[in-house]
């Protein structure tokens, strides 16, 4: 029997991870998907459990009064509930090797993902790992989802095609506007690859009828890096994500990682989707 594809979302049972779950509800049946609620238990179970202040005793009540939430606000969507044990970051990155998943949103409290030990690994480290692409939900954002605007950075990555599929599925699903950025300093001449990503970029998204723009600009200061410039646009045109290729492309590479975690740490409510190419 063929089941549908799933949307993963991990859940500590904190109101932040509640968000994600909330957001992965809806998205699930945008698509026509399953959605999987996944708990890692381990020996931090039950004081998270506390934390959150819940009736249900154990992990696996935690979950099914959640899915129970979940059914009763989304009429007509499909619940998978599932844990697993040990390492959160080994335990997610393994569940993203199931070919029935398609995408994971996941709460992040600052760059470390789950409140729950992630034994050093943090946010980025998850979605560089995931075999699936990856979408933060922001402890701090707001519930506000469709109809907002998705940022897609200009790339040389060779697997960028990736990412710009990624946008298009969370733009079809939250019925959300995509704008495509670059940030160039002055007397800077943009690679051959990255232009033709963007017009790539440009092409499919018109192809699936997304409503897309392309912006260029000068970089307004010096900076070493791009993520400020790209936060501060994010606040101009109140972008709700943002997009990153797990790992940066050897050439031209925009987003290094002390750029991802500052994107990761923003305080503007803003979420980053991931792929891996």
């Amino acid at each position: 029997m063929t089941h549908p594809a799933s949307i993963l979302v991990p859940t500590d049972f904190s109101a932040a991870s509640s968000k994600a779950a909330f957001l992965g509800a809806d998205m699930a049946l945008s698509s026509g998907a399953m959605l999987r609620l996944f708990h890692v238990v381990n020996a931090d179970s039950a004081r998270y459990l506390r934390a959150a202040g819940t009736r249900e005793s154990t992990p696996e009540e935690a979950l099914a009064a959640l899915g129970a939430r979940l059914e009763q606000q989304h009429q007509g969507l499909q619940i998978d509930l599932r844990t697993g044990a040990g390492s959160v970051a080994e335990q997610l990155i393994a569940e993203t090797r199931d070919p029935a998943c398609s995408m994971m949103v996941m709460t992040t409290h600052g760059t470390r993902g789950l409140r729950q030990n992630l034994f050093g690994a943090d946010a980025l480290r998850i979605a560089q790992g995931s075999a699936i692409p990856v979408l933060t939900v922001p402890d701090q954002s707001d519930e506000s989802y469709r109809g907002k605007t998705l940022i897609l950075p200009y790339s040389a990555h060779e697997a960028y095609a990736a990412l710009v599929r990624t946008a298009a599925r969370i733009a079809q699903w939250l019925d959300a506007q995509v704008v495509v950025f670059g940030i160039k300093k002055s007397g800077e001449v943009l690679s051959e690859q990255t232009r033709r990503n963007v017009v790539e970029a440009m092409d499919y998204l018109g192809s699936r009828q997304i409503q897309a723009r392309e912006v260029l600009r000068e970089a307004s200061h010096f900076s070493v890096g791009f993520a400020g410039e790209l936060l501060h646009f994010a606040r101009e045109v109140d972008a709700r994500w943002i997009g990153l290729m797990a790992e940066a492309a050897d050439e031209h590479a925009y987003f290094a990682k002390t750029d991802r975690e500052r994107l990761l740490n923003n305080e503007q409510g803003i979420g980053l989707f991931f792929s891996s190419g």
